[in-house]
């Protein structure tokens, strides 16, 4: 039975529950292995969250933090040139589907309405 996602009664969080693989277009989360080492989550490509052995990383006060991040996940950053640091650590990791991401069940998006 196919669902109809777009009734009015349905959640984004219904959806991606029952799809997990995809996830919304404005909001990547990545993770750089199976064990969540660090994830991060880019939001309309800017890094909007990082998360590093499940706790939440504040780099808005850290300047430094997005770079030390990109050393960390990609060994080969050395070799970029031209790249920002956040795209040189989106290059060593591994995009996620929504309802994979950490954030998932607190995410505000999840609990709007599709239409």
């Amino acid at each position: 039975m196919d669902i109809n996602y777009f009734d009015g009664e349905h959640t984004y969080r219904d959806y991606y529950m029952d799809h997990p693989e995809e996830c919304v277009d404005w909001c990547m989360p990545y993770v750089k292995d199976k064990n969540a080492v660090c994830v991060i989550d880019i939001t309309n490509d800017e890094i909007s969250a990082i998360m590093i052995d499940g706790v939440d990383i504040d780099f808005r006060d850290n300047p430094s933090a997005i770079k030390r991040l990109a050393q960390h996940v990609n060994p080969y950053y050395t070799d970029y040139r031209g790249w920002s640091d956040t795209h040189i650590a989106i290059e060593a990791m591994q995009k996620i589907g929504c309802a994979s991401c950490p954030w998932f069940s607190v995410c505000q998006q999840m609990d709007e309405i599709l239409e």
